[in-house]
Parts: C-alpha cells; sequence; structure tokens
C-alpha cells in the first residue's frame, strides 16, 4: 500500500517539473490556512511572497551544495548560518 509521501516521490521521478507543482500547492495551502484563520487576504499574498522568496534563497543554496566541488565550497556554511539566523 502506498502512502501520499511515496506516491509524491515516485511523481517527482517520473516528471520532475512535479517539484514545482508541489511548491504551488505548498503556497495554496498558506494561503488557504490563513484564511482559514480569517485575516486579510492582503496578509496572505504577504506571506505567500515571503515563503516564496525563501524557497528562492533555498534553491540557491541546493545549486551552491550541488556544484561544491567546482566552486569554494568556504562560503556555503557562514551563508547558510547567517541565512538561518536572519530568517529566525
Amino acid at each position: 500500500m502506498l502512502n501520499p509521501l511515496d506516491v509524491l516521490k515516485i511523481a517527482s521521478r517520473a516528471v520532475p517539473a512535479m517539484k514545482y507543482a508541489i511548491a504551488a500547492a505548498g503556497i495554496a495551502a498558506v494561503v488557504a490556512i490563513i484564511q482559514g484563520f480569517q485575516l486579510a487576504p492582503e496578509i496572505a499574498v504577504f506571506g505567500s511572497i515571503i515563503v516564496i522568496g525563501a524557497m528562492f534563497v533555498l534553491f540557491v543554496f541546493a545549486w551552491m551544495v550541488s556544484d561544491a566541488q567546482r566552486r569554494n565550497a568556504w562560503i556555503l556554511g557562514p551563508a547558510k548560518f547567517w541565512y538561518g539566523a536572519s530568517v529566525y
């Protein structure tokens, strides 16, 4: 019996663009949760923009890590620290 996580993993392997669909579903979930708390729609839009910005930073960091053997990897540790410190 497949659980939902396995289905997502299989779908991501079969269709690489599925990763972006999962990200879009995550953003939609953020909007739905915020509206479930009956807050203003502007808050949901602002929260979605923040989530997209954080996803972009994590995408760049993942690219840097995957390319670390050809580049200077010394910047990755401080970059991760300061990103985490600034977000939290």
